[in-house]
């Protein structure tokens, strides 16, 4: 789905209908989760990247998917808003369980996401 967003050095434009689009898409989508990187290397999110979050979640929920992720990808780690704000994604005890076990597990100096659900 990444292949349909527009983006900048300093922005992105995530269009919700494209989202949606791409969810309808799919044959039997049941979780989704999504990333995008910071060419800053620091993988903070802005007050966009939040609204951004909040809207593919309601918009998830609509669709009775669960929106369990949104990883902002940076030089040295990658930020989860499952981890560090989980209200802004779908409420799911097996993927926040995930989420912790992998906080524990690194590679050098960045956080491995090993995706084995």
């Amino acid at each position: 789905m990444a292949k349909n967003v527009k983006g900048s050095p300093n922005a992105s434009i995530v269009d919700r209908k494209v989202f949606t689009k791409a969810l309808l898409s799919k044959d039997d989508v049941s979780k989704v989760a999504v990333f995008h990187n910071h060419p800053s290397g620091i993988p903070e999110p802005s007050p966009e990247d939040k609204q951004i979050t909040k809207g593919l979640k309601e918009v998830s929920e609509k669709l009775n998917i669960q929106f369990l992720d949104h990883f902002i990808v940076g030089k040295e780690s990658v930020y989860s808003f499952a981890k560090y704000i989980p209200e802004y994604v779908c409420r799911n005890e097996d993927y926040s369980s995930f989420v912790q076990k992998q906080a524990k597990i690194k590679r050098g100096n960045q956080m491995a996401f090993e995706l084995e659900l």
